[in-house]
């Protein structure tokens, strides 16, 4: 219903359009106009009776919002009266919404520290590592995805509870706020803030950052407790000569492998194919190129049949040897001997079928002395099947630690629930509902209009024209100081993109969109693998170091939303204040009493939060299977290939296509921030748009009547009161409050 502003003043009489009094409640409206010829209620004490008569007997209706008078007609009214105290209001109190997180935390940490039990107990670690099931490659890749989609849905929930309780505990008190107010200070009131942090007390603030110490490492280990692995084998390669099956020397005699060797230790292996080899399979140069290109699918032992004879290699069959992925942890690189030995090869470019096999005719391979050997043909052994070995795994390390981490937190959030449900202003509505309820200089005492003007230049505030149109007009991007974080984050990821473009080209590979495509999101290619300091560490070390590599993108993505969340705040805050200029509304506290409405999000109102949560919940995931760790699972040649554990590794792999995804998915966000940020606060002038989280100049607005005293608990407006005490601009239940007019000099 919308308000009727009435411009008679209070001295032409006593005829009120009642109908101002609108109740902008999320249950009723309420239009009081024919309240002056309803009769009594039989049930209604005699006394209650006696003051009815009086008030409509003299016509006399009150100037302002009362609660004994309207809770006579509407129970609700009164925040005491049993009817008041429905479900929607004991479930919007701050107390149940801590009790609700706290529920919500602990459910989570039953569930980590119940999984972990179980892995341990079924799946017992080996090296760090244990191995929840092995299997089809595309049913692992579709559980890893499902998985840790399910994952950040649930880690988004659990964060969110930790950030529940650091916006309660950064918020200022009363008494916080007029000790800042008292040295000419001010606090952030209803956004996320660090510049309250030296201002609160100090159990406050090393429970605000206990819990986020924990939330930090959390986004940092959380993602990566589970993960999937990809097989790689491990097996010998020799190169022979074209007599070796009728030669009769002794390898280990004839050409012994040094001891210097990185595998000396599995020498007996290269050894063993002189006499194996006369059951291998016969391939000529294409289908071996072929066969063992890829890394990935290379999983049978080798013999190189060059066109040599013994007598030329000082009687010796075998030229060279060597153990394919010896060099397990840059195992993208066990089948670049395939293509070095041509003189456009370089490191730097990735070799593909296209590539080599025009060489096949006149393939040579790299051999001993720094020689090459032309290859006549190949003897593969005995293959295995990688598209069944594929693992789905979790990190022991990281399950316990995250377990701590989250029962600790956990205990951070019912320390708050029970040591720290005093009420802070976490809302701006909290802050002009204290105010409203104590004004600064105590509703016992009539605000004078020398004192009003005192208060109000303290603030460094002075009456002004009141102008709105053309150059003045205040949009929502006034409300706030820049979208810096936001733009550098999407600096970082299209970084991110172009430097795998340009890794992409570098390598001779297609960047087209069907390509990108078809190398996959979050799946594992060879060439897709960050080198460096980060591809050479080993063991637990190593693994824990991919994966702060990897998931410090997700702690970026997270900073970016408590960014956007602060400056959407500052905005909807601005906007929903603003909002009291044209009609009466109730106020939105984090504890709603009487009339007032509830905010289960705190910062924003729903129809802000639950968009903004499930975007960053999808750029979450769509990082998560961007850049990644990629764990190997290290199997011995054949189709009964044995587990290698010594030699599984770990790797930062990325993906362009996710790249891609998360980069427009980012633009999307910003774009819509930033045309979001356009919308007009309507007839407001822009220089009033940044007091709607100024603690100063909310108080300074907060300046009723002495006889408006229950104004907090019902709609009230924001406008120009004008009584025996001044003319003020402020918020108030007043019936006869006017709304600023453009010209008029009035703030």
């Amino acid at each position: 219903m919308d308000s009727y502003v009435h411009t008679r003043h209070p001295e032409e009489g006593p005829a009120i359009e009642m109908n101002a009094i609108a109740y902008d409640s999320p249950t009723a409206d309420l239009d009081t106009s024919p309240l002056a010829s309803q009769p009594v209620a039989h049930h209604d004490s005699i006394s209650n009776h006696s003051e009815n008569e009086r008030l409509l007997d003299n016509d006399t209706l009150p100037r302002y919002a009362q609660t004994k008078f309207l809770s006579r007609y509407i129970p609700e009214a009164d925040p005491n009266h049993e009817r008041a105290q429905t479900f929607r209001v004991k479930m919007a109190k701050r107390s149940m919404m801590l009790y609700i997180q706290q529920g919500l935390a602990y459910t989570v940490v039953l569930a980590n520290i119940s999984f972990t039990i179980w892995a341990f107990a079924e799946h017992r670690p080996v090296r760090g590592i244990g191995t929840l099931m092995t299997g089809d490659c595309t049913v692992i890749s579709r559980l890893n995805a499902g998985l840790h989609l399910l994952l950040n849905i649930v880690s988004s929930l659990f964060l969110g509870a930790g950030n529940y309780c650091m916006q309660i505990l950064v918020a200022p008190s009363r008494a916080e706020i007029d000790a800042a107010h008292r040295k000419s200070n001010a606090l952030d009131v209803g956004i996320p803030s660090f510049h309250n942090f030296r201002a609160i007390a100090r159990a406050r603030a090393s429970l605000w950052l206990g819990i986020g110490i924990t939330a930090t490492a959390l986004h940092l280990f959380w993602n990566s407790a589970i993960f999937a692995s990809i097989p790689f084998t491990v097996f010998p390669v020799a190169i022979v000569t074209a007599d070796f099956l009728t030669s009769v020397d002794d390898w280990s005699v004839t050409h012994p492998i040094p001891e210097s060797s990185d595998y000396f230790d599995r020498r007996w292996s290269i050894y063993d194919l002189h006499l194996a080899g006369q059951g291998f399979t016969h391939l000529n140069n294409t289908q071996c190129i072929q066969q063992y290109l890829d890394p990935l699918n290379s999983t049978a032992d080798l013999i190189l049949v060059s066109k040599d004879t013994a007598e030329q290699n000082n009687g010796s069959s075998l030229l060279h040897g060597w153990i394919s992925g010896s060099d397990f942890v840059h195992w993208q690189s066990a089948t670049r001997w395939v293509c070095v030995a041509h003189e456009d090869y370089n490191w730097n470019h990735y070799c593909s079928q296209d590539d080599i096999s025009q060489y096949a005719d006149s393939w040579k391979v790299p051999s001993f002395n720094k020689t090459w050997a032309p290859i006549e043909y190949c003897l593969a052994g005995p293959s295995g099947n990688n598209a069944e070995r594929c693992g789905f795994h979790y990190s022991a390390v990281i399950l316990v630690l995250v377990c701590v981490l989250t029962l600790i937190e956990s205990i951070f959030i019912t320390w708050t629930a029970k040591r720290h449900d005093s009420p802070t202003m976490v809302t701006t509505g909290d802050a002009i509902a204290e105010f409203l309820k104590r004004p600064e200089h105590g509703n016992d005492t009539l605000l004078s209009s020398r004192t009003i003007q005192e208060t109000r230049a303290d603030t460094g505030m002075n009456t002004a024209v009141w102008r709105s149109r053309n150059n003045d007009i205040a949009r929502w991007f006034h409300a706030v100081d820049g979208s810096s974080c936001s733009a550098g984050a999407l600096l970082i990821g299209v970084v991110c993109f172009i430097q795998a473009v340009l890794f992409f080209r570098f390598q001779s590979l297609s960047i087209s969109l069907p390509s990108l495509w078809r190398y996959g999101f979050g799946k594992v290619n060879p060439f897709g693998l960050v080198s460096g300091k980060l591809a050479r560490a080993a063991g637990t070390a190593g693994l824990l170091s991919r994966i702060l590599f990897a998931n410090s993108f997700q702690l970026l993505v997270s900073l970016c939303y408590l960014f956007l969340n602060r400056l959407l705040t500052a905005q909807v805050a601005t906007a929903e204040l603003f909002r009291f200029l044209k009609k009466k509304k109730p106020l939105r506290v984090s504890s709603p009493e009487g009339m007032q409405r509830s905010s289960y999000m705190l910062s924003l109102p729903w129809r802000f939060a639950a968009p903004a949560v499930a975007a960053f919940i999808l750029l979450h995931w769509l990082v998560s299977g961007s850049v990644f760790v990629v764990q190997t699972s290290a199997y011995s040649s054949g189709p009964d290939g044995q587990r290698i554990y010594k030699s599984d590794a770990s790797r930062i792999g990325f993906s362009p296509i996710g790249i891609l995804f998360a980069v427009c998915v980012g633009v999307v966000v910003l774009v819509v921030l930033i045309s979001n940020s356009f919308r007009t606060y309507g007839d407001v002038p822009k220089s009033l748009v940044l007091f709607a989280t100024n603690s100063r100049e909310i108080s300074t607005f907060c300046t009723p009547s002495s006889e408006d005293t229950d104004a907090w608990l019902f709609p009230v407006s924001f406008g120009i009161v004008s009584d025996s005490e001044g003319e003020r601009v402020t918020f108030s239940s007043d019936v006869y409050l006017l709304h600023p007019l453009e010209g008029n000099r009035e703030v």
